[in-house]
C-alpha cells in the first residue's frame, strides 16, 4: 500500500528496520544470514536518514517550535550511524558485536518513538497536507542515492572520524 504522505512512507521503513532488527536476533555468530541482514540493515537506515534530513527535517528546521526537536533527532541519527560504523568493524562472531547492537537497537527504536509520538504530530500541525504529499515524493527520490552512497561507503570516513573525536572526548 503506498504511503499517503512523509509521515506515513517514514512509519513503513521505520517498520521494516525493526523487522530487520528481530531477524538479526534470531541469527547467531558470523553467520552469513547475519551479515546480509545487517548490510541491509545499516544501509537502508543510513539512506532513511539522510534522505529524511534533507526531506522533512529540513522544513522543520525553519519552523521555530521544532528546531530544537530536529537538531536532537538529526544527533541521533549521527549517533545511529556512528553505531552502524562502529557495528562494521566489530567481529560478528563476538559477544561484544552482539551488545553494541542491542544497544543500538535500542537507540534506533527510542528514535522512532520519539520521531513518531512527539516529532511527526507536531509537525503534521504546521505542515499542510499538499506539502507533506511533495516531501513523501522527495523523500522516495532521494532515499535510492542515499542507499547508495551507504552502501558505497561514501560517508564512512566522516564518520570514522566523528567516532575517533567521541572517543577522545572520553
Amino acid at each position: 500500500m503506498a504511503a499517503k504522505d512523509i509521515y506515513e512512507r517514514l512509519h513503513q521503513d521505520h517498520e521494516r528496520h525493526k523487522q530487520l532488527i528481530a531477524q538479526i536476533q534470531e541469527t547467531s555468530g558470523d553467520s552469513p544470514e547475519r551479515k546480509d541482514l545487517f548490510k541491509t540493515l545499516k544501509s537502508d537506515v543510513m539512506g532513511h536518514s539522510a534522505a529524511e534530513e534533507e526531506t522533512l527535517y529540513s522544513k522543520l528546521l525553519s519552523i521555530s517550535d521544532l528546531r530544537q526537536q530536529t537538531e536532537h533527532s538529526t544527533s541521533e541519527h549521527g549517533e545511529v550511524g556512528m553505531a552502524m560504523v562502529e557495528l562494521s568493524n566489530t567481529d560478528m562472531g563476538s559477544s561484544a558485536w552482539l551488545t553494541k547492537f542491542k544497544k543500538m537497537a535500542e537507540e534506533y527504536t527510542h528514535h522512532v518513538e520519539e520521531e513518531e509520538g512527539k516529532m511527526f504530530p507536531a509537525a503534521q500541525k504546521e505542515i499542510d497536507e499538499g506539502t507533506a504529499v511533495r516531501l513523501r515524493d522527495e523523500f522516495n527520490e532521494r532515499k535510492p542515492k542515499e542507499v547508495e552512497r551507504a552502501i558505497a561507503g561514501k560517508d564512512v570516513p566522516e564518520i570514522k572520524h566523528a567516532i575517533k573525536e567521541k572517543e577522545g572526548a572520553k
